[in-house]
């Protein structure tokens, strides 16, 4: 059972090319042709996109019967498996791996401030502030770290491949500034984090620009 092959020959009975195909499916032709060789798959979106645009049925494009209906499970469970890997990677980096980091931090930070008020004159009242304001500063900065993220995602689903890029490249930029800036200044390293956000929306408009061209 070859679902590229059999893709390829429905579209060579529409007339169409892998460039006219993926113009009506919004999508780049090398990804037409990555079907057709087998290796990608079409999710179900693009399925049912395809069965409207070539006129037939999800079911003729799979070439679907009862003698490969199981290998063609098989093989979309594994596809499933695939994507439910890579979303939960997406989702440890957006949210467990900050969470774990700006929480470690904050510990830290707020033992650091625990520690120097031994031989202090500090107040109750001035220490509660400090420590609050401390808890304050870590969960802001997770908060614009997971907003940021969040962004790069729906950018790249939306496909605005240039407003990824531009956003990112100056966000880029800022952390650079800011990291040399805190040079001597270890305990505010935590700005390190904020790292993974700019190169993750670069990788995705990386990848962005590779499916238009």
């Amino acid at each position: 059972m070859n679902i590229g092959t059999n893709l390829a020959n429905i579209r060579k009975k529409r007339n169409l090319t892998q460039e006219e195909l993926a113009s009506l499916i919004n999508v780049s032709p090398k990804t037409i042709s990555s079907y057709e060789t087998n290796r990608s798959l079409p999710n179900i979106e693009i399925l049912i996109t395809l069965s409207s645009v070539l006129d037939t049925n999800i079911e003729t494009i799979l070439n679907l019967n009862k003698e490969n209906k199981e290998e063609i499970k098989r093989i979309y469970t594994k596809k499933t498996l695939k994507n439910d890997i890579l979303k939960t990677l997406f989702i440890s980096l957006i949210f467990i791996i900050p969470l774990i980091f700006f929480t470690y931090s904050g510990y830290t930070s707020i033992s650091a401030f625990a520690a120097s008020l031994i031989s202090g004159t500090n107040t109750i009242d001035e220490i509660a502030k400090t420590t609050y304001n401390l808890f304050l500063s870590f969960t802001y900065e997770y908060l614009i770290y997971t907003i940021f993220m969040l962004l790069n995602y729906l950018l790249y689903k939306k496909k605005l491949l240039k407003t990824l890029f531009i956003i990112n490249t100056i966000f880029l930029i800022i952390i650079l500034i800011d990291l040399l800036s805190i040079f001597n200044n270890f305990y505010e390293y935590d700005i390190l984090i904020f790292l993974i956000s700019p190169i993750f929306g670069l990788i995705l408009a990386s990848k962005l620009f590779k499916e238009k061209n």
